[in-house]
């Protein structure tokens, strides 16, 4: 386990870029509730921008790097984090849902290339 930085004065999701957040921090506040807050911004901001512009290509090249960026951050995040936790198994079930995940968005936006 990597020696965790509790220091106030380190921003919280510097901590979890350079792994040394604990592993619920980057896996529940970044990976999970940090994704979901990003995905339904990025929604309301589509709809939004449709209603007000109706183009779709102004949708793509406003959201997908703000998606794409969260993500990569998330993934990185997490898994520079997967040993600061007190039971290894922990840390290896992050990373497995992190290889699931990127996996999932990139099969996902083949498809949507494809199409």
């Amino acid at each position: 386990m990597k020696p965790v930085t509790t220091e106030p004065s380190q921003n919280f999701f510097k901590r979890c870029w350079q792994g040394s957040a604990r592993l619920w921090q980057a896996f529940w506040l970044v990976g999970v509730i940090g994704k979901l807050l990003v995905v339904t911004i990025g929604f309301l901001g589509s709809f939004m921008i449709m209603g007000a512009f109706q183009n779709d290509a102004l949708v793509g090249v406003l959201l997908v790097p703000l998606l794409l960026g969260y993500l990569v951050f998330a993934s990185v995040s997490v898994w520079r984090c997967a040993h600061n936790t007190s039971h290894l198994v922990w840390g290896i079930v992050a990373r497995i849902i992190v290889v699931i995940v990127v996996v999932v968005w990139v099969l996902s936006a083949w498809q949507t290339f494809l199409q």
